[in-house]
């Protein structure tokens, strides 16, 4: 069974048969699964090195939530005086396109992105009925 394959599975199922932790492992740490996989197999019995590795994936888990819970709420203080509903979404994918190179020449290293000021734009980027929030 292949390495992506044996991580849908397991994540399926933690109690399925695993014969190969190391195609397992690198699965789940490729698609940055591994500390999802490290919460589901917990009660499972595991060997030695495959525990300490997903106890080790448990804790960086805890601390990522931990981070990204802090930053949640840093963002929501900082826009509270505001009085708009703020909608917290994941990952980069949604960028809106009001986003724009701050400078066509930056470095590979540090593209940066400005977005436009919310009194430039000429509409809001979504909106919705009174009281439908």
């Amino acid at each position: 069974m292949s390495g992506a394959r044996l991580l849908v599975a397991a994540l399926r199922d933690p109690t399925v048969a695993v014969r190969d932790w190391t195609a397992l492992i690198s699965a789940a740490r490729a698609e940055q699964l591994i500390g999802s996989l490290a919460f589901r197999m917990e009660a499972r019995t595991l060997p030695p090195r495959v525990a300490a590795l997903f106890a080790a994936a448990r804790a960086d888990a805890a601390q990522a939530r931990t981070q990204a819970l802090w930053e949640a709420e840093m963002a929501r203080r900082a826009l509270a005086p505001l009085g708009v509903p703020v909608i917290l979404l994941k990952g980069t994918a949604f960028t809106p396109p009001i986003w724009t190179r701050a400078s066509a020449a930056a470095s590979a290293i540090s593209t940066s992105w400005c977005r436009a000021p919310a009194w430039r734009r000429s509409k809001p980027l979504c909106s919705a009925p009174a009281g439908s929030m």
